[in-house]
């Protein structure tokens, strides 16, 4: 009887850890697809369970995409007090800006060096921005540059980003665009779901100018796509506006409508407008040119709101 009661209680704890994993895979997959609403459900779920990856998600979410610091706090020391580094580091950020919680430099400071320590690559890249910002501590480029590329070479793609712009801006270092092209396209290469947008950005602009590179209209515009693939609104526009100015004019309109449709890229509707209304790749259509001007113009891009009146 004793036997079949212990069998009882361990199938039922494996399947509540079952429960927790699906949970876990349903917030993180739809984390994964920007349907941030709902996410939080299961991630919560998930999380008051312990489960290390769907705090870190959660704590990620209320970070900076629907901001609530205090949840943002309390999901990244769930996972912190379950012996998680990288939630360690997160939620050590948030003693040092005072985030979510009572300002405790120190203390933030102490957990951020032990994890440096650990060579925990997510703590290195906090302890980075913090010496390249200065406050908190003292500002030193030198020591923002040094973490950032340990945090980098571990596979840390904001840091890559980080160490870019000290070499773009020249900062504590000579400007170097070569340098700072190669470290935007680390910030851009690899996992997708690790991947940095802005630094995709940043390195399709170089390949599109040939600033730091060779020019490479093609490369530009993977970079571009990644980035806009990624949620960022700039990587649509500057994909849209590319395709456009190379004269691809019917990929142009597909993209750039549905950018507008879909996304409210402001950029993307003004080039879909003046496609209709110019006949490129498309033939004339007023009421098109009318309704993407219209989004273009309420999405605040200034130029298709001048036209709106031009043509009243």
């Amino acid at each position: 009887m004793w036997k079949n009661l212990v069998a009882f209680l361990l199938f039922l704890s494996y399947l509540q850890a079952e429960t927790i994993e699906e949970a876990f895979e349903r917030g993180h997959n739809l984390f994964l697809d920007r349907k941030y609403e709902e996410a939080i459900e299961p991630l919560e779920q998930a999380c008051k369970a312990k489960h290390n990856k769907a705090c870190i998600d959660l704590g990620t979410m209320y970070s900076a995409i629907k901001p609530n610091y205090k949840k943002a706090f309390d999901a990244f020391k769930i996972a912190c007090d379950n012996k998680n580094d990288d939630a360690c580091g997160a939620m050590a950020e948030f003693y040092v800006l005072g985030k979510g919680i009572d300002k405790d430099i120190e203390k933030g400071l102490e957990i951020l060096n032990k994890n440096v320590e650990k060579e925990n690559s997510a703590a290195t890249f906090i302890m980075a921005t913090l010496y390249a910002r200065g406050g908190e501590v003292n500002k030193d480029y030198f020591k923002a540059l040094n973490l950032g590329l340990k945090s980098c070479e571990k596979g840390e793609a904001i840091a890559c980003k980080l160490i870019a712009e000290i070499y773009q801006n020249g900062l504590g270092v000579s400007a170097n665009k070569e340098k700072a092209f190669e470290f935007f396209k680390k910030s851009c290469v690899g996992n997708n779901a690790s991947l940095d947008a802005a630094g995709c950005v940043n390195a399709g602009a170089m390949l599109e100018m040939g600033s730091g590179t060779n020019k490479n209209v093609n490369e530009a515009l993977k970079m571009y796509n990644i980035a806009c693939s990624l949620g960022e609104n700039l990587g649509c526009s500057n994909y849209g506006l590319l395709l456009y100015k190379l004269q691809k004019y019917q990929e142009s309109l597909i993209f750039n409508s549905k950018a507008c449709d879909h996304r409210k890229v402001a950029k993307s509707c003004y080039i879909s407008a003046i496609q209709y209304a110019t006949s490129q790749g498309v033939s004339q259509n007023e009421q098109y040119t009318i309704k993407y001007l219209k989004l273009a113009c309420e999405y605040g891009e200034n130029d298709a709101c001048s036209f709106l009146k031009k043509l009243r």
